[in-house]
């Protein structure tokens, strides 16, 4: 692991993103090498487009990115979900209750769908995987930019790693084509 990594993981912890949730991350992609099924977050995949091409990325998951995981489950079948949901929730006679019930198959019936789909997204864990070998090397995510993060990790990694250059050449010639 990269000290940049490490400065990110400290950073997002000040931003209340617990360092636990990104380790669990590594230690996910990590088994992932031995065959083990990964959580409900999405697999590692690796970038296809320049110039992170050549490296990884896994998600990791925090309650910061329940927004959007609700509007993604949501986008593509919104209405005739919300309305099964409508539909559920009006049958419920006390009107307390059925404004805790919609909550609950609002929200947590989402996340559950999305976690037993394996599909809860969140921010990234960019890596390096060579040799069966995983090198962590920063955090990052949707917003932050391609560019931002080669050129973060251009700047900052060959300290811990002086052949990662070479290496994310490499690794850029053993991906299909975008």
């Amino acid at each position: 692991m990269s000290e940049l990594f490490w400065l990110d993981v400290y950073v997002l912890e000040k931003l209340d993103v617990t360092p636990f949730t990104i380790l669990d991350a590594v230690k996910e992609a990590e088994k992932v090498e031995s065959g083990e099924l990964p959580t409900g977050v999405k697999r590692a995949t690796p970038f296809r487009r320049m110039p992170l091409k050549g490296l990884w990325h896994k998600h990791y998951f925090s309650a910061g990115f329940i927004p959007q995981n609700l509007s993604n489950a949501y986008r593509i079948k919104s209405d005739k979900l919300i309305d099964d949901i409508l539909e559920r929730a009006s049958q419920i006679d006390d009107p307390e209750q059925r404004v805790k019930d919609v909550g609950r198959l609002l929200v947590t019936e989402a996340i559950e769908r999305r976690d037993a789909d394996k599909e809860l997204t969140g921010e990234w864990v960019v890596f390096l995987r060579r040799n069966a070998e995983n090198y962590y090397l920063c955090c990052g995510g949707h917003k932050s930019g391609d560019q931002y993060l080669y050129d973060r990790i251009v700047d900052h990694c060959p300290r811990d790693f002086p052949d990662i250059l070479s290496w994310i050449n490499d690794c850029r010639h053993q991906l299909p084509p975008a």
